[in-house]
């Protein structure tokens, strides 16, 4: 009777999938496995990946594959009838249906691809009949929701691979994430005769981000790139379920659109589920099954509901590197299911529960952040940064007084973390409470004070402390008034008025020592330790951060006693024990990697690479201070930066590069002068002896013109224009040669393409084989090192 190897041919290629179909392609015709499921939610593109597989392995079964879809199949009685039409038989004689299919498929060794079974998801006990009857058989199942067989192996479909929303991106970058690319593909479907350009790349990428890189939903959206442009479409919509309606028309009706086809899953659940599916939009990016429990309070069966849920593909089980088992939802699913939960009487009151449980986790964690057991807390914190924030937001517009009540925990772990962004709680908090006058007040003026500081934004921090300690001086509470001075204490410092920051800082110190406050002492010591420092004073600070370094380690402060190991390390230093220095810095170093903490790592590194230089190991100098130089990038803080840049100066002179010293000393004045804090009086005598020096090597023409480039120097290019020979010539070869010079010449993709007859998809995997060897990641860094380090000449050359 035969069987036609019959796989409908798609009509575009399969983007990205490379790890899904290396596992099928081994899975598969392994007989030992003979149930493969591809679960994932609505849209991910299972059907895709399952044509694609079967045309990679059906040569490997005798009777090669047969494609089934069930998408207008809704009656788990008429499967059977289906699959024997798709085979092509009837029944035989007084045989039952079942017994002529299974009698069939027995004598064929057979890839069964059958696709949409969720929608008659209790044909399971059939597909195990079929199976046991037909023992050359493999069926490749599709599913929002696993079989929950015995024997099934289930193959997780994800959706396609997205840029980090965390960094800008080039338009030439788009075709390395399978999302963007395929945005890219189908935009050029649309409108084959309007190129995308680089203003498009963010809004592409904030597109498919936005649509948690589901196949079905970049394929709605690129559809109408025909009238509208990336940046027109992103303003169309506000967020994912607003994806225009018109979906192709070979797509069945429930995909039609995205919402549609949530709905279509939403529809079939329980309605235990549902209710459950409905709490969990309130949870925020992650969350424990510990979390769920606590917000479904008076709920049957709640975790069994929840792992219904992951079986059905509309909650995501993950496993964190530490263990830990959490979920979460796709934006988009959580988006709908934040549509239903609105909707219901008793959404308020699961949003109170959700707050009340992680404002409580802060409460909980709040004197832990002091004490031995600060790594552990940090880190749990850090997990629930979403669910806090969410928290946060409930309370300061439903329930104030709590908030303010916990203003400091939530404060000092934003603090230790160094978190930008978040000035707009800052502000509400500063506003619920500016009628209490009281202790509480004083301590939410102080902790956004260092908030702000935190954040660069000195003159505002400035204003803040002194609010605070008027205050504190009118409460007369010897507590607010330590903290209050202290603050103060800290923005003299910033200013440069060395003298009156010590004042000050030994002003709270006499206080706290004498409501023996060990924290807040070290604290205040550590401070003043660095004031005397720019006073001179290097025996004194040598004993106060000894002392501080002390009190840190006795309250088990981690966090704390990485500024004053690190404070040690520059007394050290300055004392020429450069062993010493080095042992202290790599303990604060040390300290900074238990706590996952970059900013830490980053004074450290500085330190180590100042160390290097005394030493006159001036390639390791860079390394230290280039990785410490980007750390700092990340966190935005000028003053950190432009001292990167001062450091980085001295070892450009010590090697002789002195108009490359010039133009980072001009660069790193900028950024003081934007930040408005001065450099420390430690640095000043060093800079203003290098900056003398320099001017008399280079002669006043040459050092101005140098100082002028300086100021507008980008500092993307710091890393690219250090003037060292430590770089090997990449190994390009010919072809790569070529579109190197092609881009330092300033030319498109697409004329690279047409030049060197290409396709598009081979140039931009030149491309990215040339980033990944200059170690860049855009054009203009490749065209700039091409350049630099002589690669164009070096072609020239070749040719």
């Amino acid at each position: 009777m035969g069987i036609p190897r019959h796989i409908p041919l798609p009509v575009t290629p399969l983007l990205g999938r490379i790890q899904e179909m290396a596992q099928l392609e081994q899975l598969l015709p392994d007989p030992t496995i003979r149930l493969v499921t591809l679960a994932g939610p609505g849209g991910a593109g299972k059907t895709r990946l399952a044509l694609e597989a079967g045309r990679a392995v059906c040569e490997q079964f005798a009777d090669g594959a047969l494609f089934v879809s069930l998408a207008h199949v809704y009656d788990v009685d008429l499967v059977l009838p289906t699959l024997a039409q798709a085979f092509n038989i009837s029944r035989l004689g007084n045989q039952s249906l079942l017994a002529s299919v299974g009698a069939w498929l027995a004598e064929q060794e057979l890839l069964l691809i059958l696709d949409n079974l969720e929608q008659v998801i209790d044909v399971t006990s059939l597909l195990v009949q079929l199976l046991a009857l037909a023992p050359k058989l493999t069926i490749l199942a599709t599913s929002r929701e696993v079989l929950n067989v015995q024997g099934e192996y289930r193959l997780p479909v994800p959706p396609l691979s997205l840029p980090p929303s965390s960094q800008p991106i080039a338009i030439e970058q788009l075709s390395e994430f399978s999302a963007t690319r395929l945005f890219i593909e189908r935009a050029k479907a649309a409108r084959p005769h309007i190129p995308l350009n680089a203003n498009d790349a963010q809004s592409i990428a904030t597109i498919c981000q936005r649509l948690d890189g589901l196949p079905l939903a970049i394929e709605l959206v690129a559809a109408y790139t025909k009238v509208f442009t990336p940046q027109e479409l992103l303003n169309r919509f506000s967020y994912s379920l607003d994806v225009p309606v018109g979906g192709a028309r070979d797509l069945p009706n429930r995909q039609q659109t995205l919402r549609q086809c949530i709905d279509w899953s939403y529809q079939r659940l329980t309605t235990e589920e549902q209710t459950v599916f409905c709490y969990l939009s309130v949870l925020v990016s992650s969350w424990t099954m510990v979390a769920v429990e606590q917000i479904c309070a008076g709920q049957a069966n709640v975790v069994a509901t929840v792992l219904a849920l992951v079986n059905k593909s509309l909650v995501v089980e993950q496993t964190t590197h530490d263990g830990q088992t959490r979920f979460t939802m796709l934006q988009t699913i959580a988006e709908f299911a934040r549509e239903q939960a609105v909707l219901r009487e008793d959404f308020q009151t699961i949003c109170q529960r959700h707050a009340r449980y992680y404002l409580q986790m802060v409460a909980q964690a709040a004197p832990h952040l002091r004490d031995q057991q600060q790594a552990l807390w940090l880190r749990q914190l850090d997990a629930e940064q979403g669910n806090i924030y969410a928290a946060l937001q409930w309370t300061l517009d439903h329930a104030v007084a709590e908030s303010i009540e916990l203003f400091p925990a939530i404060n000092l772990w934003i603090t230790y973390r160094r978190r930008h962004g978040d000035v707009w709680w800052i502000e509400r908090m500063l506003e619920a409470s500016s009628n209490i006058r009281s202790g509480a007040r004083v301590e939410t003026l102080s902790t956004a004070g260092w908030f702000i500081l935190n954040q660069g934004l000195f003159a505002q921090a400035e204003t803040i402390f002194e609010q605070a300690l008027s205050l504190a001086r009118d409460l007369q509470i010897p507590m607010s008034i330590g903290l209050a001075l202290h603050g103060v204490g800290e923005i003299a410092y910033h200013r440069g008025d060395y003298a009156q920051a010590i004042t000050l800082y030994e002003e709270s110190v006499q206080i706290f020592e004498q409501l023996d406050d060990h924290n807040e002492l070290a604290w205040s010591l550590d401070h003043l330790g660095r004031a005397c420092i720019q006073q001179g004073q290097w025996k004194r600070a040598a004993l106060l951060f000894a002392r501080a370094h002390q009190l840190f380690s006795r309250l088990g402060h981690l966090w704390g006693d990485a500024f004053a190991l690190n404070h040690c390390g520059i007394v050290a230093a300055a004392q020429q024990d450069y062993d010493q220095a080095q042992r202290f810095v790599e303990a604060s170093i040390a300290i900074a990697e238990q706590l996952h903490d970059p900013w830490h790592r980053a004074e450290g590194l500085h330190q180590l690479g100042l160390i290097a230089l005394a030493r006159q190991q001036h390639d390791q100098a860079l390394t230290s201070l280039y990785e410490s130089f980007n750390l700092r990038r990340q966190h935005q803080l000028l003053p950190m930066i432009a001292s990167s840049l001062e450091a980085l100066a001295r070892v450009a002179q010590a090697q002789h590069h002195w108009s490359w010293a010039v133009q980072l000393s001009s660069r790193a004045d900028t950024l003081r002068l934007q930040s408005g804090e001065p450099m420390p009086a430690t640095e000043q005598r060093i800079q203003h002896y290098l900056l003398d020096e320099a001017k008399k090597l280079l002669g006043e023409q040459q050092y101005q013109h140098d100082w002028e480039q300086g100021q507008q120097l980008e500092l993307d290019m710091v890393t690219l224009r250090q003037p060292t020979t430590q770089h090997p010539t990449p190994l390009l070869t010919k072809r790569e040669h070529e579109l190197l010079t092609l881009i330092a010449q300033g030319k498109s993709n697409s004329e690279i393409a047409l030049e060197l007859v290409l396709s598009p998809f081979t140039v931009n995997n030149h491309l990215r084989a040339i980033y990944r060897k200059l170690g860049v990641s855009t054009r203009s860094a490749a065209a700039y090192i091409a350049r630099e380090r002589g690669l164009l000449e070096s072609l020239e050359s070749r040719v």
